[in-house]
C-alpha cells in the first residue's frame, strides 16, 4: 500500500506526526506553569505545530504546485485529528476514570503518555519488516486485520493507558 504516491503522503503523515508528538507534549507541559488550565497550553502548543506545518504547506504549494499543497495539507488535517487530538480526548477520559481525576489533570497525564505510545505505535507499524523493509501497509488477510487492529489500539488507548501508569505512580 505504501509503494503508491498516496499512501506514502499517509505514511509520512503519520511518521511526522509521531516526530511531532514529543516536542508538542513537552511544550505544552512547559506552558502549563503560565497558562491557566493545561487544556489551554495543550491548544497552544498544537496551534503552534500546526501553524509551523501551514508555512511549510504554503511555501510548498506556492513555489511548486498548489494541488499537492492542498493536498499536503489536507492528509496533516486529518492526521492531526485522527493521531493528536482523539488519541488525547480518548486519553483524558481513560486517565479521567481510571485514576480518578478531574479533567485538566486528567489531560495533562494522557498528553504525557501521548509521545511513548506514538513511539510504541510506530515500533508495531514497522515490526513486520523493520524501517528498511516492509511495514503494516505491505501485510494481508488475517496479519493485515490484526496488526492494524492493534495499531490502532495502542495509537487511541496508548495515551490513556500510559497516562494513567505516569497518573498513579507520580500522583
Amino acid at each position: 500500500m505504501s509503494n503508491n504516491p498516496a499512501g506514502l503522503l499517509a505514511v509520512f503523515a503519520y511518521v511526522g506526526t509521531v516526530l511531532a508528538s514529543v516536542p508538542v507534549a513537552v511544550v505544552a507541559l512547559l506552558l502549563r506553569r503560565i497558562t491557566p488550565s493545561f487544556r489551554e497550553a495543550l491548544a497552544y502548543s498544537l496551534g503552534g505545530g500546526f501553524a509551523l506545518f501551514t508555512v511549510v504547506v504554503l511555501a510548498l504549494a506556492v513555489a511548486v504546485d498548489p494541488g499537492a499543497g492542498g493536498t499536503l495539507f489536507v492528509t496533516g488535517v486529518v492526521a492531526v485529528v485522527v493521531l493528536a487530538v482523539l488519541p488525547l480526548a480518548i486519553g483524558r477520559a481513560v486517565v479521567e476514570r481510571t485514576a480518578d481525576l478531574d479533567p485538566d489533570r486528567a489531560l495533562r497525564w494522557a498528553t504525557a503518555g501521548w509521545p511513548p505510545a506514538m513511539i510504541l505505535s510506530l515500533i508495531v507499524f514497522v515490526a513486520p519488516g523493520g524501517p528498511a523493509r516492509y511495514n503494516v501497509t505491505f501485510l494481508s488477510g488475517v496479519e493485515a486485520v490484526v496488526a492494524g487492529g492493534i495499531l490502532v489500539a495502542v495509537v487511541l488507548l496508548g495515551p490513556g493507558l500510559v497516562g494513567t501508569a505516569l497518573a498513579r505512580a507520580f500522583e
